[in-house]
């Protein structure tokens, strides 16, 4: 028997960002305000997704944004320190995907406050919708108003989101995966994508200035 290399890399990559959940509807909780873990949590394959690197769609490359900046300032502002082995600019402007679990700085934060773009410190995300699925990465419900824009990939098998304001790259968005948030949506964000503003200091102080 033959094997298509290419369709088979394929399939793993798909299976490295699919989630399995039981169907049993007494298996499921409500979404409560306190964002504890849920029972029954999303199972992944995330390794996949960051040894095959780029994870961009090609209509997010191709829009416009208002933050323009060129490629070389993009590197000099964002190609800092590494957490393993990856910069801001590697997730940001060249989709690659950070390891979960411990090394996600935001994955288990829930601190009351606003997650910016790392890359142009446009406002994305408030702790409010914010919660544990168990994935190993921040997951959040909802966005701030227009702060995200939705590409769906070339496979059309997820749906990758950008900053509304430079293109970023912060993740994917999945539906349907019964968390029990109010519009059953989970934004999966590398958490090199973000910057987080302690609402205690008014929203004037960043916990990262990596």
């Amino acid at each position: 028997m033959r094997i298509n290399l290419h369709n088979f890399i394929r399939t793993v990559i798909f299976a490295s960002n699919a989630t399995f959940r039981p169907t049993t509807a007494t298996a499921h909780r409500a979404f409560s305000a306190s964002r504890a873990p849920a029972p029954l949590r999303s199972m992944q394959i995330p390794i996949f997704g960051a040894l095959f690197g780029s994870s961009s769609s090609s209509s997010a490359k191709k829009m416009d944004y208002p933050v323009k900046k060129t490629e070389a300032e993009w590197k000099e502002e964002l190609g800092g320190s590494k957490t393993f082995g990856l910069t801001p600019y590697d997730v940001l402007r060249n989709a690659h995907t950070e390891p979960p679990g411990p090394t996600s700085q935001y994955n288990k934060h829930y601190a009351p406050g606003t997650y910016f773009c790392r890359g142009c410190s446009a406002p994305l995300y408030t702790s409010d919708t914010k919660f544990d699925s168990g994935c190993g990465w921040p997951a959040f419900f909802d966005a701030v108003p227009g702060a995200v824009t939705r590409h769906t990939d070339p496979d059309g098998s997820r749906t990758e989101i950008v900053c509304s304001s430079c293109g970023g790259h912060l993740g994917h968005v999945f539906k349907g995966e019964r968390f029990g948030n109010p519009i059953d949506e989970r934004h999966c964000v590398n958490s090199l994508s973000l910057r987080f503003r302690d609402e205690e200091e008014g929203g004037k102080k960043e916990e990262s200035k990596v």
